[in-house]
């Protein structure tokens, strides 16, 4: 199903790639699951966070060159929506962590129970945002870090 892959750099330096493939249909919007937002299945890619110095300025390249829509929400972030598949926010305030991918999880504190016996490792507490939901990280066995987002 993939015919050419290609990689590039924003201007704050995020790498990210590019795949022409051969699709079975348009792919659906996924609206990050936050607040009232509809909820995605468990275990689903679910939302993004890609690190931006300048969220403005990375902002105006992806809406030029890829059409998404973004919006500031709040100070250091900008939330993207690319119109098909997963959005997310564009971060300003850690570098040193370029692009996390969140699951979604029914229960973040169970989760990261299972997470820990599994062979993984939970990077602090689940935090509560009120009227968005929960967040909790983690990093895979191999020391990958991701995030998970559940209500």
């Amino acid at each position: 199903m993939v015919g050419k892959l290609a990689r590039f750099k924003d201007v704050s330096g995020t790498m990210y790639g590019l795949m022409e493939a051969l699709a079975p249909g348009d792919m659906p919007r996924m609206p990050m699951p936050l607040g009232s937002h509809p909820k995605p299945p468990a275990g689903a890619i679910c939302s993004l966070e890609m690190y931006a110095a300048d969220g403005a300025e990375t902002a105006r390249f992806f809406g030029e060159l890829f059409g998404w829509g973004t919006l500031a929400t709040m100070p250091q972030y900008t939330a993207f929506d690319p119109g098909a598949g997963i959005g997310g926010v564009f971060q300003s305030h850690t570098p040193a962590t370029p692009a996390v991918a969140y699951i979604y999880a029914a229960d973040v504190g169970a989760k990261l129970t299972e997470i820990d016996a599994a062979g993984g490792k939970r990077m602090g507490e689940p935090m509560r945002i009120p009227g968005m939901g929960c967040f909790g990280y983690f990093k895979d066995p191999s020391g990958t870090a991701m995030g998970l987002i559940g209500p």
